[in-house]
């Protein structure tokens, strides 16, 4: 009668451990991109949206709050939630005007842990 045998040789000891603790942190990184990478995805969405606003030939005589009503139109459009108005400024520097859209995303990862991600970007308004 033949015995199976199943003691692991020496060197295959600990592989199992070590493949558990590899696809955790495998798990780990991919649960963690699924949940950020919609954020960066939004954000260029913005961008996108406020660059087109930014080429109208009647953005130079926009005021603040026809800029925020445009990007909020076309936010709405392309599906993008959570977006506060407030975030968009107009801002002078040295005699020129600038809009700056400039927020933050906190995504919840785990329990009470959270991935914060600050978006800062500038238009010229000439």
């Amino acid at each position: 009668m033949n015995r199976i045998i199943t003691k692991l040789p020496a060197h295959q000891r600990g592989a199992f451990y070590a493949t558990v603790i590899l696809l955790v942190l495998v798990g780990a990184v991919i649960t963690a991109a699924l949940k950020i990478v919609p954020a960066y995805n939004d954000d260029n969405i913005v961008q996108a949206s406020m660059l087109a606003i930014s080429l109208r030939p009647e953005y130079k005589e926009m005021g603040i709050a026809d800029i925020r009503k445009e990007l909020l139109r076309s936010l709405q459009v392309n599906n993008v939630e959570n977006f506060d108005a407030q975030a968009v400024q107009l801002t002078r520097e040295a005699g020129q005007d600038y809009v700056d859209v400039t927020y933050e995303r906190r995504i919840p990862m785990v329990a009470n842990i959270f991935a914060v991600i600050a978006f800062n970007k500038r238009y010229d308004k000439y």
